[in-house]
């Protein structure tokens, strides 16, 4: 025989229980949407936003070119019949040119649970979740969104944490040149920026039997792009960019579909296929590169001078259908000279990365050789 009356007590006793238990504990002042908001919202209404959630500021640090701002979160006075708040939290603003992130640190875990439970159904995605025991920190991506989580001690508290930063693109037709493509730090920017029908994820081929993750930009045509990733496991972080050229990769292999030319361009002028001349010209002054008889064959050799920064640009010559032995029983050759000798050379090799990035692995060394100023140099376009 059933009792409905009882039914009817027990769920009022159950919804009395909620009610106790959600005005007797502290609310969560930041939720996950709202780590987002701070990340994307201009400077201008930034501390606005963060005041609202309880949120004061008690310090401002500068380094290089970054500035970050430290918040610390106002406590409320403590009410009858309400549990005392005793976690801690704190807020990181940093502002990089005209970017900035956003790391909010709390000590209560479940707190973070949430953020993070939300952070899920928001679609952000991790590649390493299955295996992250023994990793010091996930990243998560979505679109121009990238967040950071980890864990950190201080003050002899543990703090959970995550870190928010929402990427600035320019406009729709405004990527004209190679040099531009160096933002688009992850495979998921690509993705964002260009559609998802343009990039693809592919293998590389490096010396021997080594390869990487990498991915392709506009596959097939003369815009094709290799970007090959420092993080291959989340496709982050650019260790080499490739333009055109018989390049090495799993797909191209399958199908015999190889991009010869490349029609990006530097924004010093620089671009595959020039001349030598043509070279000579752009920088407006000689220059010196390294002969046949060198284990740099084809590298500009540092320390020249003219219009062109060879420190950031690295080129490789070829030499074309050459009928004498002057480029390959030679060490060094002069612009001007080999010039002169009617020498068939061609710029087929050039790096736009920033010295900074490019210092790689041994694996990396085996398949792109290092120039003598210790930079790799990366195939443009195959000479035939």
């Amino acid at each position: 025989m059933r009792y409905p009356s009882k039914t009817l007590k027990q769920k009022a006793y159950g919804c009395l229980a909620f009610l106790v238990l959600a005005f007797s504990s502290p609310a969560q002042p930041l939720s996950f949407d709202n780590l987002l908001n701070v990340a994307s919202l201009s400077p201008s209404k930034v501390d606005g936003y963060i005041v609202k959630r309880n949120f004061y500021q008690t310090g401002k640090s500068s380094s290089s070119d970054t500035i970050t701002y430290y918040y610390s979160f106002a406590k409320p006075a403590p009410k009858k019949n309400r549990q005392t708040d005793s976690t801690e939290r704190r807020l990181y603003r940093s502002v990089f040119n005209d970017e900035f992130s956003v790391t909010y640190q709390t000590t209560s875990y479940a707190e973070f649970i949430k953020m993070e439970t939300d952070m899920k159904r928001d679609g952000f995605y991790c590649n390493e979740e299955v295996d992250s025991s023994s990793l010091p920190s996930l990243l998560y991506q979505k679109g121009a969104v990238t967040v950071s989580r980890f864990t950190r001690v201080a003050d002899s508290l543990n703090f959970y944490c995550l870190t928010a930063c929402e990427k600035i693109f320019p406009g729709p037709g405004q990527i004209s040149f190679a040099d531009d493509l160096i933002m688009f730090t992850s495979h998921e920017y690509l993705e964002y920026y260009f559609g998802a029908p343009n990039v693809k994820k592919d293998i590389f081929y490096l010396a021997g039997n080594d390869m990487v993750r990498c991915s392709v930009l506009f596959s097939n045509s003369p815009r094709q792009v290799v970007f090959i990733w420092a993080d291959e496991i989340n496709r982050t972080g650019i260790a080499n960019l490739l333009f055109g050229g018989q390049q090495r990769l799993k797909s191209a292999m399958e199908t015999s579909n190889f991009v010869a030319e490349s029609n990006w361009l530097l924004k010093s002028g620089l671009h595959a296929g020039m001349t030598l001349y043509e070279l000579r010209m752009l920088n407006e002054s000689n220059f010196q590169f390294y002969g046949g008889n060198s284990v740099n064959a084809g590298a500009i050799v540092p320390g020249n001078k003219g219009k062109l920064d060879f420190k950031k640009e690295d080129i490789i010559l070829g030499c074309v259908n050459c009928k004498d032995n002057q480029f390959y029983s030679s060490a060094v050759l002069d612009a001007d000279e080999a010039l002169g000798k009617l020498l068939a050379m061609i710029n087929f090799r050039i790096s736009c990365l920033p010295y900074a990035i490019i210092s790689r692995s041994n694996r990396f060394s085996n398949a792109f050789p290092l120039t003598s100023s210790g930079r790799h140099y990366l195939p443009l376009r195959s000479v035939h």
